[in-house]
């Protein structure tokens, strides 16, 4: 099988990987395995990304690998895939959110500032309308991910609450990031400031943990 978008995958020494197992002895679903980086039939190679380019990414080949049953997270009763995945996604939704925040701030401090036709943006209703729904949409992620993120550290199945999260968060965000260039106008499509990068970075972080239930 082949694992892409693998952060610090070049420079990783051992891996975490989720398998199906087959029911063999007794062995059944899914598994968490962990393999070091020079396990034969394990390749690493780079791959080049739109957003987030200070992370270096790769992609795993994996090509008849074979693992002892010691390299199974739990031992032969395996442990809870499900709360990793939720785990891992929870942290990704909540740097989508994060970002989705700078993005919301520099828009309303640039709208502010800048003038057209003898008024700030910022009073335009049109502006005014895109930031107020920038701002309910921050509200709403953040508490979804708290919910989820509660679920977790109290030892409960958050799946659902995960789930939930995470489809409401990676299309809101990315609208948010658009949002953000609509503002900046032709200055969002040039460098000169950061929001072009946030629109990539926020279109990698969206697909990182991909829409595949676990």
């Amino acid at each position: 099988g082949t694992k892409r978008l693998v952060p610090m995958g070049e420079r990783a020494e051992l891996f975490l990987v989720v398998a199906r197992c087959g029911a063999r002895e007794g062995v059944a679903g899914r598994g968490a395995f962990l393999g070091p980086a020079d396990t034969p039939g394990l390749t690493i190679e780079r791959e080049k990304t739109m957003g987030l380019r200070a992370v270096p990414f790769a992609k795993l080949n994996l090509d008849g690998v074979v693992v002892g049953a010691d390299a199974r997270l739990g031992g032969a009763e395996g442990c809870d895939v499900s709360r990793i995945a939720n785990l891992a996604r929870s942290a990704s939704l909540a740097l989508a959110v994060g970002q989705s925040r700078a993005v919301f701030d520099f828009a309303v401090s640039y709208a502010k500032d800048r003038v057209a036709f003898g008024q700030p943006i910022g009073q335009k209703q049109a502006i005014a309308f895109m930031r107020a729904e920038m701002q309910i949409e921050l509200y709403s992620m953040r508490w979804l991910i708290w919910q989820a993120a509660s679920q977790l550290e109290h030892g409960d199945d958050a799946s659902r609450e995960t789930r939930v999260a995470q489809t409401y968060t990676l299309r809101e965000a990315m609208k948010i990031a658009d949002n953000g260039v609509q503002i900046f106008g032709g200055h969002g499509f040039i460098r000169d400031y950061p929001i072009e990068m946030w629109f990539r970075n926020m279109r990698t972080l969206t697909v990182l943990e991909g829409a595949a239930a676990l």
